[in-house]
């Protein structure tokens, strides 16, 4: 049977396409605009709050949609079941980084009767109903604790009355090792394991051949990123490792442990060598008008990082933030930032920026 794909999830649909699948996307979410073709997909998401605020003003509609226990994204369930998936990639990382299981969930269980698949037998009752109380979806557990989850139908449903539904692959990364995992188990519900092999084993080689090219006597500059700046939140997860094969020491973080927010008083005794800002979903130009926020912190001149130039903002939403194929760009660029006397790539000024110029 020929896959229809549909990626909720940025990092996803760039492993979608790496494999060489892409040609069989269907629908995408609004936050998946790599590679360029995948734009005139049918968008099925989109923000249920104001994303166009400061820092400060999206953090405040985030908690204050958490509270209320409300979803902070929507899905077009009906465009879905239109686009009759065969494969949905999404992920139970961060309810507010991207749209989760449970959204997806919700949204299939809201599917009115009819089948989801050409000559699928059609369901007089909602597919809710027809399957059963609880029944959306049945979990199949992976070995990193990703997930891969279809409906399981009540005993009591005829088959007459089983409508087709799709296979979920469901991503968890906290390391590099789940994203690596997340990417294998995307290549096996594709039919495309091998080539899932391959691609993980030539990343991996890329981020260990730039690791040694640095000499073992290199400086190696402590560092914290920052993932979002008002409140200051530190960058956690995969974040770590790639400071570490670039070059860099971690401080604050430890691989694999989410991000969280940072005091200031923290950041200014850890007082790194190094900080690089690369908010959650944001490029270079919607960064730069928050920097000003940080220079208003007491004591912000004083840092070793702001006093020797060495404050870069970073393309987050494009490298950093997507645990996808192109982490392994990232890595060469925080090694461009961390060494730029010994390693160069051609990043600067597209990818990062110096916030200050001594």
């Amino acid at each position: 049977m020929t896959p229809r794909i549909v990626s909720l999830l940025a990092s996803a649909t760039e492993t979608v396409y790496a494999l060489g699948m892409g040609r069989f996307l269907v629908g995408r979410s609004h936050e998946c605009d790599y590679p360029p073709e995948v734009k005139r997909l049918p968008v099925l998401t989109g923000p249920r709050i104001d994303v166009s605020g400061t820092s400060r003003d999206i953090d405040q509609q985030v908690r204050e949609v958490l509270r209320r226990g409300e979803p902070v994204y929507w899905v077009n369930a009906e465009l879905l079941r239109q686009l009759r998936p065969t494969v949905i990639v999404t992920q139970e990382h961060c309810e507010v980084c991207a749209v989760s299981l449970q959204d997806v969930q919700r949204a299939i269980c809201s599917w009115e009767s009819g089948s989801t698949l050409p000559g699928a037998p059609t369901a007089s009752p909602s597919t809710a109903a027809a399957l059963g109380e609880g029944a959306c979806p049945m979990d199949l557990s992976l070995a990193d604790g990703s997930r891969l989850t279809h409906a399981k139908p009540s005993p009591d449903t005829p088959l007459t009355a089983m409508p087709t539904l799709p296979v979920i692959v469901t991503l968890k990364p906290h390391c590099l090792a789940d994203v690596w995992q997340g990417m294998l188990d995307i290549g096996m519900a594709l039919g495309v394991a091998e080539k899932a092999q391959q691609l993980v084993a030539s990343l991996q080689q890329c981020m260990h051949k730039l690791c040694a090219a640095l000499p073992a006597d290199a400086h190696r500059p402590t560092v914290i990123c920052l993932e979002w700046l008002d409140p200051l939140m530190s960058a956690g997860n995969w974040m770590p490792e790639l400071v570490e094969l670039a070059g860099g020491i971690s401080l604050l973080d430890e691989p694999g442990r989410p991000s969280t927010y940072l005091p200031y008083d923290d950041l200014r005794q850890a007082d790194p060598e190094v900080i690089i800002i690369l908010p959650c979903g944001w490029d270079l130009e919607r960064t730069w008008p928050e920097i000003a926020r940080l220079e208003r912190l007491p004591g912000w001149r004083n840092l070793y990082a702001v006093r020797h130039g060495r404050v870069y903002v970073a393309d987050g939403n494009q490298f950093f933030n997507r645990p996808g194929p192109r982490l392994a760009e990232s890595v060469e660029i925080l090694a461009e930032i961390l060494h730029p006397q010994r390693l160069t790539f051609g990043y600067r000024g597209q990818a990062w920026q110096s916030v200050y110029q001594v």
